[in-house]
């Protein structure tokens, strides 16, 4: 199997102290859903279509989610999935409470991805300076940094994402591979690091998102703009 390669942006800290070091975050270069793994599947020759392959791999994600709610371990092949609650107890018979506990799901990497891991080329430079557009999440789906909605509520998750600024470019922007260009509708959730808003009637095909803010650090405003176009293609509707 060929090396596979990692980019990594590095920004410096802001923790007290270590205010001289540097801190990595992996380039996302897409998202694997059920739908691309079953596609591969395929095209490695396998005698199962696509959508009989989908049709077993939800069915084990939802017998793998049933397990771990059970407090079952599952092995996925890649690593295991274990469940651990959170949270401290008052007394060996104090309640579980959903307001100070949590159950959530550790990962734990198997030989064969962590062998994987070691071999990885990694290639670090220098952060993207101002607004960072880090995910796109699409409520009606569920779909992370892959499907949109059209007229459905979308969250962008990322660094100095705050819509701020009277500069005419500043804004939300989604184009079309044919060049038109799309606004949303309403802005809801406005922060730096997270921004909610509601999709216009869009036609099928792959679109471009593109935000301009004057958000500087903790919100301030800044005199000059900053933009960031998401790395990734999104997708609204079957291509």
């Amino acid at each position: 199997m060929a090396t596979q390669k990692i980019s990594v942006s590095l920004r410096r800290t802001n923790l007290k102290g270590c205010e001289k070091l540097y801190i990595g975050a992996i380039d996302t270069r897409g998202t694997m859903n059920i739908s691309d793994i079953a596609g591969q599947i395929v095209a490695s020759r396998t005698e199962l279509n696509q959508q009989t392959i989908i049709s077993i791999l939800n069915l084990a994600a939802q017998i793998s989610i049933d397990s771990l709610a059970a407090g079952k371990t599952v092995n996925l092949g890649v690593g295991h999935l274990q469940p651990y609650v959170c949270g401290t107890f008052d007394s060996p018979r104090d309640a579980f409470n959903i307001e100070r506990h949590s159950i959530k799901v550790a990962f734990k990497p198997d030989a064969a991805l962590a062998k994987a891991l070691l071999s990885v080329d990694v290639d670090t430079h220098a952060a993207h300076d101002g607004v960072t557009i880090n995910s796109i999440t699409d409520y009606v789906t569920g779909s992370v940094n892959n499907l949109l909605t059209s007229g459905g509520l979308v969250t962008v998750r990322g660094r100095q994402v705050k819509i701020i600024g009277d500069d005419p470019s500043v804004g939300l922007t989604l184009t079309h591979t044919d060049g038109t260009v799309y606004q949303p509708l309403i802005i809801g959730t406005n922060t730096t690091s997270r921004l909610d808003f509601t999709l216009p009637k869009l036609p099928d095909g792959q679109y471009t998102l593109s935000l301009t803010t004057q958000c500087g650090t903790q919100g301030r405003k800044l005199s000059t703009v900053s933009s960031d176009t998401f790395s990734l293609p999104l997708t609204v509707g079957k291509l």
